[in-house]
């Protein structure tokens, strides 16, 4: 196996145990936020209009047609988010956050604002500017 092949493997490590941490980290704060994981990735992705429907949330989240209608109930259940009807398809439904839903967002996104530029606070001015730009080369290259 290549050197560089066994960098990317403790790359990799590295990146799930940090994910791993992250996720740990916002567990611990539900009492400052009532959602799980995957109901804050899916109120995330609809306040971001990367999705609007249950078969977007199941293919963004990459979860079956069940869990994304289970996880949508239980969101409009709590109050977090509408359906209403497609104006243009009145078989869709649509999904959008409640003004609560947003209030919630904002708070943990400062919560968790705050905990990453801890994370990063071990990186000098340079080291966090390299950082950023490659990881921001990848990304874009990703997208391809």
């Amino acid at each position: 196996m290549s050197t560089r092949t066994v960098a990317i493997e403790n790359m990799l490590e590295a990146w799930h145990a940090f994910a791993r941490t992250t996720c740990a980290q916002h567990t611990k704060c539900s009492t400052s936020c009532p959602f799980t994981t995957v109901q804050w990735l899916a109120l995330s992705a609809i306040k971001n209009k990367e999705v609007s429907s249950v078969t977007e949330i199941k293919k963004i989240l990459s979860i079956s047609s069940s869990a994304a209608t289970q996880l949508v109930n239980e969101l409009v259940k709590k109050g977090s988010v509408t359906k209403c009807a497609d104006p243009d398809d009145g078989r869709t439904t649509r999904l959008a956050l409640s003004s609560s839903a947003h209030r919630d967002l904002a708070r943990m996104h400062s919560i968790m604002l705050k905990r990453f530029t801890k994370r990063f606070s071990v990186l000098t001015d340079r080291e966090f500017t390299t950082y950023m730009r490659l990881q921001l080369k990848l990304i874009k290259k990703s997208k391809k």
